[in-house]
């Protein structure tokens, strides 16, 4: 598995492109970043809907800092991270010694449509300041209204430029059903985004961390991790082109 650091070139200002990685709540973005990262750096499965934005960068060394209101960084751990009021919190910092992050910085945001609109507002407002995103939709219910009415109402320039992740694909093993799935996305979505990919997360974030030469190619190939690298791949360099200013 060829997984390198994509080529990019130096943007305006020197600011890294950033993609948001978004959609509703247990939607598969945490899961989906762990295996772009091929690392469980985010934790996954503790309802998410109800958590702050997190913006993951390069660092020398691991850290995790919540930036309050204020703009003061405190260090702080997951656990301690997701007792604090998500009104005192503007976003965690997430620091990390990842190849990937040299190119890019990657922003998590909060789950849309959880019914609180203090929260829908900051997966909006998270998603206006970025030059890209990956929109993840489960496979079981991919594409549902609520997503849709909820993605054009961001930019024509940054729905172009962004990926729709059809996530989940472990459920439904049916080759012929995962053929029909794909076939209802392309009609119905597909003019929404620059790319749609299919990805069974968990198979991708796995054969990110086996060591057995040609098992993890395999898996990251039939798991749809490297398809979606390569449209990462993709944004990043079609993201440094543009000029534009550190906006988060």
């Amino acid at each position: 598995m060829r997984a390198g650091t994509p080529a990019t070139r130096p943007r305006s200002g020197g600011a890294l492109p950033c993609i948001a990685v978004t959609g509703e709540s247990r939607s598969g973005k945490s899961s989906l970043i762990n295996a772009l990262l091929g690392a469980r750096v985010l934790p996954t499965g503790v309802g998410d809907g109800v958590c702050p934005t997190v913006l993951i960068s390069y660092a020398a060394k691991r850290s995790l800092t919540v930036e309050h209101n204020n703009h003061r960084r405190v260090a702080v751990d997951w656990a301690s991270a997701a007792r604090m009021p998500l009104h005192s919190i503007r976003r965690l910092r997430l620091g990390l010694p990842n190849d990937l992050l040299k190119s890019t910085r990657l922003v998590e945001t909060p789950g849309f449509a959880t019914g609180c609109e203090d929260v829908d507002q900051r997966a909006l407002g998270a998603c206006r300041r970025v030059d890209a995103g990956i929109w993840c939709t489960p496979a079981m219910q991919a594409w549902k209204a609520s997503e849709r009415d909820a993605w054009v109402s961001l930019s024509k320039r940054m729905r172009a430029r962004s990926i729709l992740a059809i996530t989940y694909m472990d459920a439904i093993p049916s080759q012929r059903d995962r053929e029909r799935l794909r076939a209802r996305i392309l009609a119905e979505a597909a003019a929404y985004f620059g790319k749609v990919v299919m990805i069974a997360n968990k198979h991708a974030a796995r054969a990110r961390e086996l060591a057995v030469p040609g098992t993890n190619e395999a898996l990251w190939h039939a798991s749809g991790g490297a398809e979606l690298w390569a449209a990462v791949r993709g944004l990043i360099a079609a993201s440094s082109q543009s000029a534009g200013a550190d906006r988060l």
